[in-house]
């Protein structure tokens, strides 16, 4: 029997369509490839654009997981998996910051769990439940926002005008061609192929392919019968089979993965934490495993401040302003900004004034003087060697002066002469950290890092509009402000923190130490082996090995069918950089055209109708994980609204400067 080729959908097997959709390459068909928080923005805007021209449009939305969260934020996922930040930092539609119409077009996610846990949903029990239980300083679960992005989805399809269509597919893009005048043929792993006119990826977070040290690892495991998991999000990997109860897994990363992991195996398996004084103590349930934790830095990022149970507020800045930052590009004989020379210092000068500010308030007797010539300096000059003489004089004791290097790594270049000292010395950093978290506005630590963090916002609108260098953005932006961002604002909750130093004060969690190495052992007995060169004798053993990471987001080792495709067959080509002395380094991105974004193929030509979205901009975009957050003319919804407009043959004008993009922003400035 002869093989049956792919099952083309056309409008014939559709119900609904007109038969045009397919047929004349001039009607718009949309096919989204990916329905997580950026497909569905694109959705969202394609929905409202429609409405207002009374355009008909077709949308294919492919993803094999619920349309809305996608994979990450899924709602089949267990309820202890939190999310790294509030309610109110959440949405999915345009408001009144945005520069672009319509706006106001649907609920943030604060505004929606009011609607819910008021009654005014038809959302589940568990969904109400949870959404009433929050409190103003609660981190919700992922799975709930997964529930806000699943119902912004439904509303969206709901109240789309009937010229529009939402056609779901649950599974996977394949392959992308493309015919002889111009339709686009999405190839689904179900054998069915569909037409558009144009593609949008918001392909999000993808598999990756292995390191040479992963595969190093995981052939040791299979040659001996250990166990090792490669990168992957927590959500998706069988605790129940990789960490058995009393078994030592060692763990490569002490992020918010990590944290994750951690619920997942003793609160998930019936252990409780019960207040002690101001710590938590662990009431273990008898079936944990040993988690035998590290990293680079030896301790996880700090904890998020709270101040009378809220969150803090965002920082408004002083001197790292969107006015000050263009004036000195336009200075600037390249027309480009170096993030060292010229971005960094102004942030850091904001840091600096809130962190005095705050000390001589809530510790007056640290400061030996009046605080207002540490102001004074900082309002008219830089951080130069007569600050830190000044700071010296002023502020005698060192413990109090402001270090950001201190801040970032707690532990480098410190020593210890064993475990115990290490452990102590771990518990005590994150007693004080918590403690710091505690007093929220009164911690002079936390405005500081307050001050850099939102910081992050500007300089994502500076590599937006291409005023960074780009040898700044690969060495310094990403080089090294990418992680001092995270060490300071990505953290987990506070509580995430009072639960680790009750799970190592109770021996379920032991730290490695700073700058942590993993290697293979066969005396006789295969194992892992962790150390750390900064604790003596230093040393973990285990017959198990967790990355507790997620898989790199670099397009080039991306283990995605579709992506690989397009890719091997050159209709896809990743971001390269052109340097001053004319070296060329590949980036993490895809190459594209300015907003809205077309994809760039292997010849460098821009294709008209393919457009990427999220993740996969990491090369031209900084900071591209990060939701839409309200009130911030949000970057991502931008992009989303540049692609509906350009699918729409709608005019839009792309951002020429920074000031453009704040222009309209709340808490940015």
């Amino acid at each position: 029997m002869p093989r049956r080729g792919p099952r083309l959908l056309h409008p014939k097997g559709l119900k609904n369509i007109d038969p045009s959709y397919a047929a004349d390459p001039h009607v718009l068909t949309v096919a989204v490839i990916g329905a997580g928080p950026r497909g569905t923005s694109v959705i969202e805007r394609l929905v409202a654009h429609a409405a207002e021209l009374d355009a008909s449009l077709t949308i294919h939305v492919v993803d094999p997981h619920p349309a809305g969260s996608g994979q990450v934020w899924r709602d089949d996922q267990s309820p202890l998996l939190l999310m790294n930040t509030q309610p109110g930092d959440q949405t999915v539609y345009p408001d009144s910051s945005t520069t672009f119409t319509p706006r106001d077009t649907g609920p943030d996610m604060a505004d929606w769990l009011r609607q819910v846990a008021a009654g005014n949903s038809d959302e589940p029990a568990d969904v109400v439940a949870e959404a009433r239980a929050l409190t103003p300083s609660s981190f919700p679960s992922r799975r709930l926002y997964g529930a806000y992005l699943r119902a912004a989805y439904h509303r969206i399809a709901r109240e789309a005008p009937p010229s529009v269509r939402l056609l779901r597919h649950a599974t996977r893009a394949r392959a992308l061609r493309e015919t002889a005048d111009g339709r686009q043929v999405i190839s689904l792993a179900d054998g069915t192929e569909l037409m558009a006119t144009h593609v949008v990826l918001a392909l999000g977070h993808l598999p990756a392919q292995p390191t040479t040290t992963s595969r190093r690892w995981r052939d040791f495991a299979d040659a001996h019968q250990l166990v090792y998991q490669p990168p992957a999000l927590p959500a998706d990997v069988d605790w129940d089979r990789m960490a058995p109860p009393g078994e030592r897994i060692i763990f490569r990363g002490i992020a918010l993965n990590f944290f994750d992991i951690c619920a997942m195996v003793t609160e998930g398996r019936g252990g409780r934490f019960v207040p002690d004084g101001a710590r938590l103590t662990y009431l273990p349930s008898g079936r944990e495993p040993v988690l035998i934790a590290g990293s680079r830095r030896g301790v996880p990022y700090r904890a998020k401040p709270i101040v009378d149970g809220v969150p803090l507020p965002r920082y408004h800045h002083r001197f790292f302003t969107a006015s000050a930052l263009e004036a000195r590009r336009r200075q600037a004989q390249s027309g480009q900004l170096a993030f060292n020379r010229d971005v960094f210092g102004l942030l850091q000068r904001d840091a600096l004034w809130i962190y005095y500010q705050t000390l001589a308030r809530t510790d007056p007797e640290a400061i030996h003087g009046d605080v207002r010539e540490l102001l004074d300096h900082l309002e008219h000059r830089a951080t130069d060697s007569a600050w830190e003489a000044l700071a010296a004089r002023l502020v005698p004791d060192e413990s109090y002066r402001f270090d950001v290097h201190r801040l970032i790594a707690p532990a480098a270049g410190l020593t210890f002469d064993g475990y115990d000292e290490w452990h102590r010395w771990a518990v005590a950093y994150l007693d004080a950290d918590a403690a710091q978290a505690r007093r929220g506005v009164d911690s002079p630590v936390k405005m500081a890092a307050l001050a850099i963090y939102t910081g992050r916002e500007m300089v994502k609108r500076l590599v937006l509009v291409g005023a960074i260098e780009p040898a700044s953005f690969l060495d310094e932006v990403r080089g090294w402000f990418e992680d001092v961002a995270q060490t300071l604002g990505s953290g987990p909750p506070l509580r995430r923190i009072e639960a680790l130093s009750a799970l190592a004060r109770c021996g379920l969690v032991k730290f490695i130490g700073p700058r942590m190495q993993v290697d293979t052992r066969n005396d006789g007995s295969a194992r892992f082996v962790a150390t750390s060169p900064a604790v003596a004798g230093s040393e973990f053993a285990a017959e198990r090995l967790a990355e507790a990471l997620a898989p790199a987001n670099r397009v080039s080792v991306a283990a995605d069918g579709l992506l690989r495709d397009l890719l091997d067959t050159g209709a896809a080509r990743p971001k390269s950089y052109r340097l001053p002395d004319l070296t060329t380094v590949p980036g993490t991105g895809l190459d594209v055209s300015a907003r809205p974004h077309r994809l760039i193929d292997g010849a460098g030509r821009t294709h008209p109708r393919r457009y990427v979205i999220g993740l996969q901009l990491s090369s031209v975009e900084w900071g591209t994980a990060i939701a839409a957050t309200p009130g911030t003319n949000a970057i991502s919804l931008g992009d989303a609204d540049a692609i509906a407009r350009d699918i729409l043959g709608l005019k839009t004008s792309a951002p020429q400067s920074v000031v453009d993009l704040v222009s309209r922003v709340r808490d940015v400035t």
